[in-house]
C-alpha cells in the first residue's frame, strides 16, 4: 500500500490507478473513499492511461464519488476506445442502449458491442447475444445469440449463462443441453 500511495504522490498513473482501486472497494486495510477514487482515477485518466479512462467514465458514468455526467463519461469512453480499449468500446454502446446522455439507439449499440465482443470484451459478448435475442438494433437471430452467448459463458460470464439457461427453457429444451456452456 506504501508503494501506490508513493508512486500516486510522485504522479504515476499506474500508482494512482491503484490507489484509487484501493479507495474505490476498501483494500488493503484503507477505508472506502468514493470521492478520492475518483479524482485519482481522473489524475491517472489525465495522464493517458485507458484503463483509469474507462474507471473515470465509470465514475462519471454511475455518479461514484461525483456527480453523474453522461457527457464527460462518454467523452472518457472514446478517449481510451481511441487506444484500443474494448472495455471502453462496450460501455460506449451500454450508452446507446440505455438512452444514458445520447439518444436510446441499438444500431449504434450493436455496432460498438459487436467491435469490443470481436476483441474479447466478454461483457460486450454477452450484451451482444442478448441484442440478437431480444432483435434490438437488428433481426432475431437464435445462433447468433446462442454464439455470443456461449463465448461470454464460456469465458466465466454468470448472466450470460443465466440468459442460455432461460433461451433453453424458452425453447422447451432441457437445462443439461447447455451445461457446456456452464462454468465449472
Amino acid at each position: 500500500m506504501h508503494c501506490y500511495r508513493r508512486s500516486a504522490e510522485l504522479g504515476a498513473s499506474t500508482g494512482q490507478f491503484n490507489l484509487a482501486k484501493a479507495y474505490q472497494f476498501g483494500r488493503f486495510g484503507v477505508t472506502p473513499d468514493k470521492p478520492r477514487a475518483a479524482m485519482l482515477f481522473r489524475a491517472a485518466a489525465r495522464q493517458g492511461d485507458d484503463s483509469a479512462m474507462v474507471a473515470w467514465g465509470d465514475c462519471l458514468e454511475k455518479g461514484i464519488g461525483v456527480p453523474v455526467n453522461h457527457a464527460k463519461a462518454k467523452a472518457q469512453y472514446r478517449r481510451a476506445m481511441a487506444k484500443g480499449n474494448a472495455e471502453a468500446t462496450w460501455r460506449y454502446g451500454l450508452l446507446f442502449e440505455l438512452g444514458l446522455g445520447v439518444e436510446q439507439d441499438y444500431r449504434q449499440a450493436v455496432r460498438w458491442y459487436g467491435e469490443a465482443a470481436q476483441h474479447g470484451c466478454i461483457q460486450a459478448q454477452r450484451c451482444l447475444g442478448n441484442m440478437y435475442r431480444l432483435g434490438r438494433g437488428l433481426d432475431v437471430d437464435d445462433k447468433l445469440a446462442t454464439l455470443w452467448l456461449q463465448r461470454a459463458s464460456q469465458a466465466g460470464d454468470a448472466e450470460a449463462t443465466k440468459i442460455l439457461t432461460l433461451m433453453a427453457k424458452e425453447q422447451g429444451v432441457r437445462d443439461e443441453s447447455v451445461s457446456c456452456c456452464r462454468v465449472s
